[in-house]
Order: C-alpha cells, then sequence, then structure tokens
C-alpha cells in the first residue's frame, strides 16, 4: 500500500547563486504544479543529499517529505549549498560559509529560489524555505533577510544564538527586516542543539513581530532530529506541509 507510484523522479540540477558562484541541488518537478516552491536546505553543513532515499535516516525521512510537497504541487529543490559534500575540496571549504561573519552561502540560497522562478514549466509564484538544525538557521536567515523572496518558512531544532564575535549570523540582527510567517518546532530533550535556542527565536519574534503569524510546536522528549515516534514524525511533517501549503497556494 506504500504509495510510490506518486512519487517523482528528482535530477541533480546545477545553477548560478547570486554571487556568480556555481551550485547544485535535486529537482523535485511536480506533476501537476500548483505555483507553489520549496527550498530545503539541509543540516549539518559537511552533507550530502541523494537523488533517491539516504543513509541517514533523517534525510531519508526528509527525502520523502519533499516527494509529499511534490505530490501538492509544489517544486522542491533540495539545495546543495557551499559547504556540502560530495562537490569538490574548493566547494566543501568555501570562504566565509558557515557561522563565518560573511554566511557566503546565503547566495546559494537566493539563487535557488531565483533557479526555480527561472523554470517556466514549474510556474513557480511563490517561494518558501524550510531545513534542519543548521538548515533551520538558515531558513530564519533567509527569512530575515529576504521576506520579499521567501513567503513562509518551516524551522526545525535551528541553531539561533551564534557567538557575539559573529555579528551576521545573529538573528537578531534581521529580525526587523523580517515579514514572513515561521513555524518552529523543536524536540524538548535535543542534546545537539538546545531547545531553548527554538525558543529564544519565537519569544524573539512574538515580541518585536506582533503582526504577523508565529507558530511553534515543542515535542516532549523528542531528540535532534525529531523522529523518535512515528507519531511525532507525521504529526511534525504534517503541520509544516500543511503551513507551508497555506501561505504559498493560494
Amino acid at each position: 500500500s506504500y504509495p510510490s507510484h506518486l512519487f517523482v523522479k528528482p535530477t541533480a540540477v546545477q545553477f548560478s547563486a547570486t554571487d556568480g558562484e556555481l551550485t547544485y541541488g535535486e529537482l523535485f518537478t511536480p506533476k501537476r504544479p500548483t505555483g507553489c516552491g520549496i527550498v530545503f536546505i539541509h543540516g549539518g553543513k559537511e552533507r550530502q543529499m541523494l537523488l533517491g532515499f539516504h543513509y541517514m535516516d533523517v534525510y531519508s525521512y526528509l527525502y520523502v517529505f519533499n516527494q509529499y510537497l511534490a505530490s501538492r504541487g509544489c517544486a522542491v529543490l533540495s539545495l546543495e549549498y557551499r559547504g556540502s559534500l560530495m562537490r569538490g575540496t574548493a566547494y566543501r571549504n568555501a570562504a566565509g560559509y558557515g557561522t563565518s561573519a560573511k554566511v557566503s552561502e546565503y547566495a546559494d540560497f537566493l539563487g535557488a529560489a531565483a533557479y526555480l522562478r527561472s523554470r517556466p514549466e514549474l510556474k513557480v509564484k511563490r517561494v518558501g524555505v524550510y531545513g534542519i538544525s543548521q538548515g533551520g538557521f538558515s531558513t530564519a536567515i533567509s527569512l530575515g533577510r529576504n521576506s520579499d523572496v521567501f513567503s513562509v518558512g518551516f524551522d526545525m531544532a535551528g541553531v539561533h544564538d551564534y557567538p557575539a564575535g559573529v555579528p551576521e549570523s545573529l538573528l537578531s540582527s534581521y529580525v526587523d527586516t523580517w515579514a514572513s510567517p515561521i513555524l518552529i518546532a523543536s524536540g524538548d530533550d535535543d542534546r545537539t542543539v538546545d531547545h531553548g535556542q527554538s525558543m529564544l527565536l519565537y519569544s524573539e519574534l512574538m515580541r518585536r513581530k506582533p503582526s504577523f503569524e508565529v507558530a511553534g510546536r515543542v515535542y516532549p522528549n523528542e531528540t535532534h532530529d525529531l523522529y523518535q515516534s512515528i507519531a511525532n514524525l507525521t504529526d511534525l511533517y504534517w503541520d509544516g506541509g500543511e503551513f507551508m501549503m497555506k501561505h504559498l497556494v493560494k
């Protein structure tokens, strides 16, 4: 009964980031586009995404989630931003990537959104962004810097309070320019990224941006990857998918 007939075959793509650097990803093309585009940003930085089920549990589940989003008419781009594995040493060790003051991979995020819009057959009108862990941080940075580009975000177990010596990475720098809705989810037994990181972002947005939608989900006894139970896993992805759809498909 597994609905594999609903899956699409993702394709490897490459395109220019907004600073002219070449970047990469896996594109899930929906059979019936609804005008929805989504950029998925993986965590850990030093990761490789695949054109199929992943060898890491969480990314295997997220592969299925991307397939689900495609089945709802969304063009999904699973981004291989600079710092990712298997793209060569220069790409893996790109200048200014990660939590440095430059956050150079941000040009890849903007390039991904532009690429989705550039493909006429995808019919993308609005673009959302979501990710886990470092990808949660990247989601929040994207909304804070460019709510004009990214219409909605889904942030799972994100990192949001980097040291004060990294001013360009601090979320508080971008809250004033933030205008897009976000769903923030985390587990209260996360041993990798403290649960308080998500609460920090949630409370800051509620305090300084009370006029737009900020949703929160806390999963008791859940760890970083949020899949300790099938109930939590399906709950999380259902809520995240519906939240993004509400703001992307009009």
